[in-house]
């Protein structure tokens, strides 16, 4: 997410993206409720975490619990191939996905799969145009939902 953040605010200057390398779950779920709790929310929430390490149920949870069910969440799911938690987050997040109205699950992994030109060497982090295919995708399917 940090790499893409120029390319956000390319879209749209009023995007706010707190974004830090390495990020686990476990802090993004204070983070979010410390925004919750100032009010400091946006109406619509984009969340890129997963990719470090395993998205566990209850702080999934705790994140929508903090978002409420009128903001709209669309949470991309993971591309790290050879580590065991992909898997694992992508079928939580098909799972909340039907469990929460207000989630919506952007499927990168489907699209990254096919493209494994878009990532360093090490597979996981996407260069330039890997990036630029991240925010397409958010675009195209934050724009598909809102269209429906």
């Amino acid at each position: 997410m940090l790499d893409t953040a120029p390319y956000l605010q390319e879209i749209n200057n009023h995007f706010i993206v707190d974004a830090k390398v390495g990020r686990q779950t476990h802090d993004a779920v204070s983070i979010v409720g410390n925004w919750s709790d100032t009010d400091n929310l946006a109406p619509n929430i984009l969340v890129g975490i997963g990719t470090n390490g395993t998205i566990k149920q209850q702080e999934l949870e705790q994140m929508m619990q903090s978002f409420g069910r009128k903001r709209q969440v669309f949470w991309v799911n993971s591309y790290v191939p050879n580590r065991p938690w992909q898997d694992e987050n992508n079928q939580l997040l098909k799972k909340a996905n039907r469990q929460y109205k207000n989630l919506h699950v952007i499927d990168w992994y489907s699209k990254a799969k096919q493209h494994p030109e878009w990532f360093a060497s090490d597979g996981v982090h996407p260069e330039p145009e890997g990036n630029r295919q991240y925010v397409r995708l958010l675009v195209e399917t934050t724009a598909a939902i809102y269209h429906d």
